[in-house]
């Protein structure tokens, strides 16, 4: 009898064990936690904000899908009215951070907003919205270039603001999509 008993004990504490990581993290799931810092270096946007009533139309005049299904994330690069050199050479970079993905490459999709610009690297294509644009992104930057993530879902949910690091936005980048 006294092994019955032990065993359920044992049977006990190891569900206790087991079980105690998953209520910790309901409470401060639930609770409200938050940690005080990300790894992310983009500015994340809380809430994301919904590309839903925004219509892109790309260079052949197709319409551009903000949902997709094959989990493919946008990359929204937004100039200043006017982009001297160094707003130039700034957006020159990011062919390249594109490229840096490596096989995953294809996962990213590229675009500047309004006029297609080109660079040594490449070109990134243009895309022009309309519709209901959400507040952000009616802001043009003031004379660097400024980018933003959208995800798959369609919504609008990381910003690098002018002089951003291109190194950083790799780095998330990568997270994200591999």
């Amino acid at each position: 009898m006294t092994s019955a008993s032990s065993s359920k004990r044992q049977l006990l504490l190891i569900a206790f064990l087991f079980l105690t990581p998953f209520f910790v993290a309901v409470l401060m799931r639930f609770g409200g936690w938050q940690p005080s810092t990300t790894r992310n270096f983009g500015e994340l946007l809380q809430p994301p904000l919904s590309m839903e009533s925004v219509t892109a139309t790309d260079a052949q005049s197709a319409d551009w899908p903000w949902v997709n299904v094959e989990r493919h994330w946008t990359l929204l690069v937004q100039l200043p009215a006017v982009c001297d050199s160094a707003c130039l050479e700034a957006a020159a970079v990011l062919p390249r951070v594109r490229e840096a993905l490596g096989r995953h490459v294809e996962k990213l999709h590229a675009f500047q907003q309004g006029r297609a610009l080109g660079s040594t690297d490449g070109a990134m294509p243009s895309l022009q919205l309309s519709g209901d644009l959400p507040i952000p992104l009616t802001e043009l930057p003031q004379s660097l270039p400024q980018i933003w993530l959208i995800d798959p879902h369609g919504y609008l949910v990381m910003r690098y603001r002018e002089g951003f690091d291109p190194n950083g936005l790799r780095r998330d980048l990568s997270r994200l999509i591999k």
